[in-house]
Formats: structure tokens, sequence, C-alpha cells
């Protein structure tokens, strides 16, 4: 709560120094920026796609080898449950790439909305990693809590059933793009990204 409070703080104490810095241009670059990223890793994940199809039908021309030939059932049993992994890997990166296009198609949007109305921008928060359950959320974040890291790890409801694990919220875009910098550096995760939001309510991981 106090969090959201020290953003709505900033917001109305401090928003002629914030109209100073924060000009058009520079959201104009932070978004650009954040477009930019977002991009590099979509591209990155249609290659890694694109490595493991081309293995996958590696596997589907040496199992049909295999059929046509006198191999044991066995060596025929390896090649098939390889098949089955490569093409669950495959699935699971086209799942990755279309929530990360979706959270930036919305992220963008309303950045540009915001911007296309004159006001200050809206508070950021930098996602580790979304849940489709609150306790799933909270024990990811209390096992993180364990670890010695620069930043607070809190978690949020973003809609009735999706939470969100962060490296906190109601942060100022720049701060949040630094936040998820340092959770890919830290290995916390490479899928890491900034999302921009109104209201979140307050944190839930007490």
């Amino acid at each position: 709560m106090a969090t959201k409070a020290l953003w709505r703080f900033r917001q109305t104490k401090t928003l002629p120094i914030c109209h100073t810095h924060l000009t058009p241009e520079i959201i104009r670059s932070g978004l650009q920026k954040e477009h930019t990223s977002t991009l590099e890793q979509l591209q990155s994940q249609r290659e890694e796609a694109s490595q493991k199809l081309t293995q996958l039908q590696a596997r589907v021309k040496q199992l049909q080898g295999l059929a046509s030939t006198s191999s044991s059932p066995v060596e025929i049993k390896q090649v098939v449950r390889e098949v089955g992994e490569s093409i669950n890997a495959l699935n699971d990166l086209n799942r990755q790439s279309a929530t990360q296009s979706e959270e930036a198609t919305q992220n963008l949007q309303a950045l540009s909305a915001r911007l296309a109305e004159g006001s200050a921008p809206l508070p950021a928060f930098a996602i580790i990693a979304s849940y489709q359950t609150r306790q799933g959320a909270i024990d990811a974040g209390r096992e993180l809590q364990t670890r010695k890291l620069e930043y607070p790890v809190e978690v949020y409801q973003r809609d009735p059933r999706r939470f969100a694990l962060t490296l906190g919220g109601y942060l100022t875009p720049e701060e949040a793009n630094k936040r998820v910098s340092y959770a890919k550096q830290q290995g916390l995760s490479k899928d890491a990204y900034v999302r921009s939001a109104k209201d979140w309510g307050s944190n839930l991981l007490q």
C-alpha cells in the first residue's frame, strides 16, 4: 500500500517537476526502447522455435527411415519419445511468444494513449512472471525473498485470474526497466518485462 501511496504522492506533489523531465520526447524514446526490446525477445524466440522445428523435421525423417527398415522397436520408441518432447517444447515457445506479444501490445497501447492525452505516464511494474492463482504467485515470491535481491519482491493482482510476481510496482518507466534488466542479469527470468497499469491494488505479498 505504501508503494501505491508513494506513486500518488509523486503525481500530486511533484507533478510540475515530473513534467519538466518527462517530456513527450523522453516518453517516446522510452516507448521506442521498450518496443525494440520486446521485438528482439520475440525474434529470439522465433529463431529458437525455427531451430526446434528443423530438428523435429529431421527426427520425423529418421523415424520414417526406421519404420521402413528392420530397426528394433526400442530404437523406434526412443525416436518417437524425442519427437514428442520436441513438439512439446515448440508448443511452449509458441505460448510464450503469444503471451509476450499480447503483453507488449497492451502495454504500448496504454502508454501511447496516455501520451496522446498529454497526461503523466502510467505507473510501471517490473514483472518477473505471471500466475493464474494467488497462492502460486505468493509461493514463488516467498521463495525469491529468501535470496539477497537488490529490490523488493511484490505480488499484484492484474485481473481476476492473473497475478503478477514483480520486483516492485508503481514505479517510473525508467526505474521499472532498470529492475527488469536486473532480473534478467540475475537469472530470475529471461522473459521479465515492464507493464504499465493505472491501478493494480496493493502488494499481496506481506
